[in-house]
C-alpha cells in the first residue's frame, strides 16, 4: 500500500480506505498465491485449464488417472477445468 501511495501522493489511510472500497464494489478483485518455494512440504498445486468443450469430459477422465490428482472440478464456465495435487506441479505433458 505504501508504494501506492507514494506514486499518487495521497495518505496511506486513503489508499486504504479507496481499495477497500473498490473491493466492496466488486469493481477490484484481488488474488493471492502462495509461492510453493517458501512452504515447507506438503504443498499443493491448483491448475486451471481451458479446454476445447466437445474434449472436457475425455481430459477430466485422463486427468483423473493421475494418482497425484486429489480433486478435480468441471466448472460452468465452457471447458475450465480446476486441477489440486499434494505436492508440486502436475506435469500434463506426459
Amino acid at each position: 500500500m505504501a508504494s501506492t501511495r507514494d506514486r499518487v501522493n495521497i495518505p496511506e489511510a486513503t489508499a486504504r480506505y479507496r481499495v477497500q472500497r473498490l473491493l466492496n464494489s466488486d469493481l477490484l478483485q484481488l488474488q493471492t498465491w502462495a509461492d510453493p518455494n517458501r512452504m515447507a512440504p506438503p504443498q499443493a498445486a491448483i491448475i486451471n485449464l481451458t479446454v476445447e468443450a466437445r474434449r472436457v469430459n475425455a481430459v477430466a477422465q485422463e486427468l483423473a488417472q493421475f494418482e497425484e490428482v486429489q480433486f478435480l472440478s468441471i466448472v460452468a464456465v465452457m471447458g475450465t477445468l480446476h486441477v489440486a495435487r499434494p505436492t508440486g506441479l502436475l506435469n500434463l505433458a506426459g
